[in-house]
């Protein structure tokens, strides 16, 4: 099973990086392919700990894919940890997770994982060139997002 790790150093605050991680309704307007993003069925698990569905509906016309994922998410403020899980659809499951740590110099340390197993070979093959590409892709419209909300640092 293929598996991508990112890991970048951003000039903003661990928990404000949390914070747009965890904002799966934002998704949509930053995220690349999102077409539409919301979240439901939150529940407290714990202090600070938050488990809920995410929706997201990813399109992107020239391969004709227009797909609803819904995922189990967890969002553990003191660990600073957004995890997700998604079955179902093009895949067996896609597994992400965000943690964020911050640095003793200033800013924080952002590692993003993405774990995947796609129902096809052919699929399989075709998304393991793609998936690299995508994971950086997403770490850049997250990064632009913190940007955005929190300024040139």
């Amino acid at each position: 099973m293929p598996k991508f790790n990112v890991t970048r150093e951003m000039p903003y605050k661990a928990a404000e990086l949390f914070a747009v991680a965890a904002d799966v309704d934002s998704y949509k307007d930053f995220l690349p392919l999102v077409e539409s993003s919301r979240s439901f069925d939150r529940v407290k698990v714990a202090d600070g700990v938050e488990r809920f569905k995410g929706e997201l509906r990813v399109r992107y016309k020239k391969l004709h894919i227009d797909e609803t994922f819904l995922s189990d998410v967890v969002a553990d403020r003191a660990a600073l940890k957004v995890s997700s899980r998604s079955e179902g659809g093009l895949f067996d499951h896609v597994i992400a997770e965000w943690r964020f740590s911050d640095r003793k110099t200033g800013g924080a340390t952002v590692e993003f994982q993405v774990d995947y197993k796609a129902k096809s070979r052919s699929l399989q093959f075709f998304m393991s060139g793609m998936f690299d590409y995508m994971v950086r892709k997403i770490n850049n419209a997250f990064e632009a997002r913190a940007r955005e909300l929190h300024g040139k640092a």
